[in-house]
């Protein structure tokens, strides 16, 4: 087949039935990778005649995306997470968007509940990095709105796509080592763009907005998510600007995460 989509899971039960629902007939083209999960995810899926390949243990997003892409076979890739309502038309307009042979990634925009968020963006600097790191943690986020209007906020020199929904060539995909496995779950997606970009490729975005239930794909509690996601920005920021930097970065802010919860 010229398209596999490749979904992730890991105790989603209350959005994979909905998920595959939506893709019509194009859910025999779906693969659905399993992190062991403990709820009905595994039966909802099987009970749909889809295929699946289900891990030993959690190992992660990127690992479960790397491993579903080497047991496809398909031409084109489809990377869906499991809170994401896709139609046929996407997946047309995906496989489209890669024909022209260019090194790309394409990706829709995403719609949770009517607020909107673009599925190509722009790439990460420090001061995006310290932003994002900051809201996370930090009391009265809305208060740091200042930054984004800041030089340099965005690095407008190369783009990455949501990992909600992405679309490239599988090839390219193996090509660029997959997605990188130190990242457990956040910031893979990221990385990806960068090393895209790197390879001389770029990221479109697809005239199509996808629904996404943002945070609902895996039954994780919100400390959790805000850990593994300020954890993955510190991974960013050590890889790309120093040691010294995302030292320094978790110093200002894993205290504020601590009076959140999160490391408790």
């Amino acid at each position: 087949m010229s398209l596999s989509i490749i979904i992730v899971t890991y105790n989603s039960a209350r959005v994979i039935a909905a998920c595959l629902d939506s893709l019509g007939a194009w859910a025999g083209r779906a693969l659905v990778v399993d992190n062991a999960s403990n709820d009905q995810t595994v039966e909802l899926v099987r009970g749909r005649g889809v295929r699946l390949l289900t891990m030993p243990e959690n190992v992660g997003f990127a690992r479960a995306v790397n491993h579903g892409v080497r047991a496809s076979q398909s031409r084109y890739i489809c990377l869906l997470n499991p809170d994401g309502l896709a139609t046929p038309e996407l997946f047309t307009m995906g496989m489209q968007a890669l024909d022209g042979g260019e090194k790309l990634i394409a990706a829709p925009a995403l719609d949770d509940h009517g607020q909107a968020m673009p599925g190509r963006q722009p790439g990460y600097s420090r001061l995006k990095l310290a932003h994002d790191m900051m809201t996370l943690a930090w009391p009265c986020p809305q208060r740091l709105a200042w930054m984004r209007r800041l030089p340099g906020y965005d690095d407008k020199s190369w783009h990455w796509a949501h990992g909600a929904c992405l679309f490239i060539r599988r090839d390219l995909f193996l090509s660029l080592g997959g997605l990188a496995t130190n990242y457990f779950m956040y910031m893979e997606d990221v990385e990806l763009g960068l090393r895209l970009h790197q390879a001389g490729g770029r990221v479109v975005e697809l005239d199509y907005t996808m629904p996404h239930l943002t945070a609902q794909g895996a039954k994780v509690t919100s400390a959790r998510r805000r850990w593994l996601l300020g954890w993955g920005r510190l991974k960013y920021a050590a890889r790309h600007y120093g040691i010294v930097f995302a030292v320094g970065l978790g110093l200002i802010t894993l205290p504020g995460l601590w009076a959140k919860g999160v490391l408790k």
